[in-house]
């Protein structure tokens, strides 16, 4: 099977391979073995930049004996745009996800929090939610202090 793309194909192409590495290696100083098959999928796209005309967008590093993203790439990717939005959503998700389940813990104990099942777990959880996301999107994080010891 061959497939084919556009010249604008493949520039989309790039931006999800962009997204796809932030994802895995966004956070991490080492890139771990299982994100090598993806890595070398990445390196065999990167390699076609000049036949699609993208050469200015994908630079080929001899050090490291692989290619990735220009400046020129980076400065107008739309990719930073979306993994902006999706790290903000996750902090804001995992924020009140981690101080519903604190308060309930507290509330209930841990033991009886765990048994519970999902759904009853949920009807617990829900006003919590519906309270820890009317107080961030009205105030941020301007009203949350952490107690810390001198």
């Amino acid at each position: 099977m061959k497939i084919e793309f556009s010249e604008k194909e493949y520039r989309l192409l790039l931006e999800v391979f962009e997204m796809a590495h932030w994802v895995m290696h966004g956070f991490k100083t080492d890139e771990p073995e299982e994100t090598r098959p993806f890595r070398e999928l990445e390196e065999k796209i990167y390699r076609l930049a000049t036949h699609f005309g993208c050469d200015h967008l994908v630079e080929f590093d001899a050090e490291a004996n692989r290619h990735f993203p220009t400046r020129e790439f980076e400065d107008t990717s739309l990719a930073q745009g979306f993994i902006d939005e999706f790290s903000n959503d996750c902090f804001w998700d995992e924020l009140i996800h981690n101080l519903v389940q604190r308060d309930l813990i507290r509330q209930l104990g841990e033991d009886k929090y765990y048994a519970m099942n999902a759904e009853d777990r949920g009807l617990l959880e829900q006003p919590l939610y519906e309270h820890y996301h009317e107080e961030f999107r009205q105030n941020g994080l301007n009203r949350l202090d952490i107690l810390t010891m001198h």
